[in-house]
This record gives C-alpha cells, sequence and structure tokens, in this order.
C-alpha cells in the first residue's frame, strides 16, 4: 500500500510539473497578439528543438530535474504565434518525429503541452490557440499560409478554428505529422 501511495504522489507531481511549466513555451497571457510573420530567431529555434526533444525523449525524473531548464527554454517562444510554431515543427523532420513521440505520452505529458484553461490561467499550444481566438489573431490569411507550407487541409483548419476545436486541431495536425514520418521512414 506505501508503495502504490508513493507512485501516485509521484505522478501527482509530475501531473502538476506538466501541466505547469512544460510547455510554457506557447504560454497565453494578457500580452498582445502574437505577429504570425515573425521569423523564429536562431536561440527561439534551439528552444523549440531542446524543449520538443525533452518532452518527447525525456523520463519523467530528467524533466523533473530538468524543470527550470525547461521553463527558461519556453520563456524565449512566448511570443510565437500557435501557427507558426506549429509551421515550424513541419518545416523539420525531427522536431515532427519530437511531436508525434510528445502525443505518445497521453497521460502525463501530451495534455501538459496542449495546455487549455485552468483557474484561468491559459497555458499551452491549446491556450495560445484560445488567446489569439480571443484578440482576433487566427486570420484567414494565417490559416491559408500554414496550409500551404505544411501542406494540410485550409478547409479542415478552418472548420477547427471556427468551431473552436482546439483538441481536432492538433488530433489532425498530429495526425498528419504522424503520416509523414511514418511515410519518412519506409522512404529510407
Amino acid at each position: 500500500m506505501k508503495t502504490l501511495s508513493k507512485h501516485l504522489r509521484f505522478f501527482a507531481l509530475f501531473f502538476a510539473l506538466a501541466s505547469t511549466c512544460l510547455l510554457s513555451s506557447v504560454h497565453a497571457s494578457s500580452e498582445p497578439a502574437r505577429d504570425y510573420w515573425a521569423p523564429l530567431s536562431h536561440e527561439q529555434h534551439h528552444s523549440m528543438g531542446y524543449i520538443l526533444s525533452a518532452l518527447s525523449r525525456g523520463s519523467i525524473p530528467q524533466l523533473l530535474t530538468n524543470k527550470t531548464r525547461l521553463r527558461d527554454a519556453g520563456a524565449k517562444l512566448r511570443n510565437i504565434h500557435p501557427l507558426r510554431y506549429l509551421c515550424h515543427i513541419f518545416g523539420h523532420q525531427e522536431y515532427l518525429q519530437n511531436l508525434c513521440g510528445i502525443r505518445l505520452h497521453k497521460v502525463f505529458i501530451w495534455p501538459g503541452f496542449l495546455g487549455g484553461e485552468d483557474n484561468g490561467i491559459t497555458d499551452g499550444i491549446i491556450g495560445s490557440f484560445k488567446q489569439e481566438d480571443r484578440v482576433g489573431n487566427l486570420r484567414d490569411e494565417h490559416l491559408r499560409d500554414f496550409a500551404e507550407k505544411c501542406n494540410l487541409s485550409y478547409m479542415r483548419l478552418k472548420v477547427c478554428v471556427q468551431h473552436k476545436s482546439w483538441d481536432d486541431l492538433m488530433n489532425y495536425v498530429v495526425d498528419e505529422a504522424t503520416k509523414r514520418n511514418t511515410q519518412e521512414l519506409y522512404d529510407i
């Protein structure tokens, strides 16, 4: 019974960590709208790679140990528009693989990556979508550009945004990433 209690406390601690700091990188707050067209800096590119790699490949103890470093890396990405963030992932095969790997960790890491709203605090990529939607910054031109650059269905993305179906949008994007990863493996 003591062992079970230890495991439950450990997982509760990890879940709290995942949902509060692992992807503060796409943290939505009261900051002004993010510029979809702004390019990522070299530092942001490396911070994104570090976060995606750590979340995809790191063990729970490693993630807990690197909590501060992950939070610091995430802080460098706060001004990135969520569609630009995903577009950048689609432009780098390793990042795509890591995104797919993150979703495999459905219990603790994926929910923290997605985020949402908890007690009025908006976090994660879904929180960023909500924030940009609130300020009218998920424009048709953004969706068209994102769809074209990532070879995704513009209409499917538009329907998700119109219905504020952020989970559906993320599932569609990651499903497409998974298909591309699988195809890439067979093309080698």
